[in-house]
């Protein structure tokens, strides 16, 4: 039984889809069906999530990090513009410039399944408990990347509480090419 059920089932309108294939799968045998078939925003989905289950869901993607040579797991949870859940963790490697950011999986994995802007993002990092563990400097122009003003960012900073940050308080003088 997955974990992440109750977040998948209020993400997709309370249908459970645990993959894109799955639901690609289900939308296509209705389509096969003569069913109209709706843009996602019409069938329902959930724009946004509580904060408490994204973070939960950056958790549960955290549990799976593979991250024998910190002993640092780093979890990230998205939601993207439509409604969709996309999750990450860090995979490390014995060449450490090869290993990769909890945030570039999740993006990755938001990118492959065809979102194309990040609404909210959780980050959950530490060592054996979670603490404080905002984006590192290269994460943060990743999710610049798909982020704009509305995009909320949530760590937990030195303070050792929750925050929400918009992109411009985590990179104030980013790098863009437009």
């Amino acid at each position: 039984v997955c974990r992440l059920q109750p977040v998948c089932q209020h993400l997709s309108g309370g249908q459970l889809y645990h993959d894109e294939t799955d639901k690609r799968r289900r939308d296509r045998e209705t389509e096969l069906d003569g069913a109209p078939q709706q843009p996602d925003a019409q069938r329902g989905l959930a724009m946004t999530i509580a904060n408490e289950d994204l973070i939960n869901a950056a958790k549960e993607a955290r549990a799976n990090a593979y991250n024998v040579y910190s002993n640092y797991r780093v979890g990230a949870a998205i939601v993207d513009d439509r409604g969709h859940l996309h999750v990450g963790c860090n995979v490390e490697n014995a060449a450490y410039p090869l290993g990769s950011c909890a945030e570039a999986g999740a993006i990755a994995a938001m990118v492959q399944q065809g979102g194309k802007r990040i609404v909210k993002i959780a980050v959950v990092g530490g060592f054996e408990a979670v603490g404080p563990c905002t984006p590192c400097g290269g994460c943060r122009q990743r999710i610049h990347e798909f982020a704009d003003g509305n995009t909320v960012i949530l760590a937990i900073d030195d303070s050792n509480e929750w925050q929400e940050f918009s992109i411009s308080d985590l990179l104030p003088a980013s790098f863009h090419l437009y």
